[in-house]
């Protein structure tokens, strides 16, 4: 199970017909006419699951080997490891540093991405199942 302070808008779920979908952002009237965002699925509010990350998805999003010394997916200097760690390489030796946690969702990504860009990782090829 996934807990909805985990995702931000557009982040990828299965839903619970095991699809997958994305989490919006929208603005309901409070009780005193305040507006306040509500994250919501339109295909399920309720038994979600994270989308486990793939290399597939990686490359979904944009993600292409690195000229690195170690094995390594980038994009937009975003690096990950094979083992889905956020990553970087040392400038005088070329080593990796771990510099996070493994990411094993697909949201988590997405959650990275944008603390690194400042914007939201988009999909550049569909993906409509999960393996």
């Amino acid at each position: 199970m996934i807990k909805a302070l985990e995702l931000n808008d557009l982040s990828y779920v299965i839903d619970r017909n095991d699809n997958i979908d994305q989490w919006y952002m929208v603005e309901k009237t409070a009780t005193y006419g305040e507006k306040i965002p509500v994250i919501f699925c339109p295909n399920s509010m309720i038994n979600i699951k994270p989308v486990p990350l793939s290399l597939r998805w990686l490359e979904g999003f944009g993600f292409k080997k690195a000229d690195t010394n170690f094995i390594a997916r980038e994009y937009n200097g975003l690096l990950i490891d094979e083992n889905f760690q956020l990553c970087s390489q040392d400038p005088l030796e070329g080593n990796k540093i771990i510099t996070g946690n493994t990411i094993r969702f697909v949201h988590q990504l997405q959650n990275a991405y944008y603390s690194w860009a400042g914007k939201e990782l988009e999909i550049r090829v569909e993906i409509k199942n999960v393996s």
